[in-house]
């Protein structure tokens, strides 16, 4: 049986035209490119440098989306080493700072009793979902 292709890996080639046709017109902004193509001598040496650096950064961005574990990126994006998930804090700060949820109603979800600890809390938070 063939292995079933991640999201990321099904939506690879959608993603790189994409980065594809964002950097050329990234690339036709920042160098001010004439409508005439006799022009384009006339466009500085460092504007080019500097398109070809957008291009780079581009490309290796696509790399690194593709290097790490859900959790390095997840404590990239949220500045948490330890625990870095939202779901790892929901019930004891996220919640209770939240005048949109219901407290009473949410321990009946979850069960009766709120977790305390992180990694409970990311468990219980994501079980809701699963229901």
């Amino acid at each position: 049986m063939a292995e079933a292709k991640s999201l990321k890996d099904g939506n690879l080639s959608l993603l790189l035209s994409f980065m594809g046709f964002h950097a050329i017109l990234i690339f036709w902004l920042m160098l001010d490119v004439p409508l005439n193509p006799a022009d384009l001598k006339a466009i500085a040496q460092f504007k080019w440098l500097q398109s070809g650096l957008i291009g780079i950064c581009s490309i290796a961005l696509i790399f690194l989306n593709r290097l790490g574990s859900p959790h390095i990126k997840a404590a990239l994006v949220f500045w948490k080493s330890k625990y870095p998930y939202p779901g790892c804090r929901a019930f004891s700060k996220l919640a209770q700072g939240d005048d949109r949820i219901q407290m009473e109603k949410l321990r009946r979800a979850v069960g009766g009793e709120l977790p305390h600890d992180p990694k409970s809390q990311n468990i219980a938070w994501y079980k809701l979902y699963q229901v």
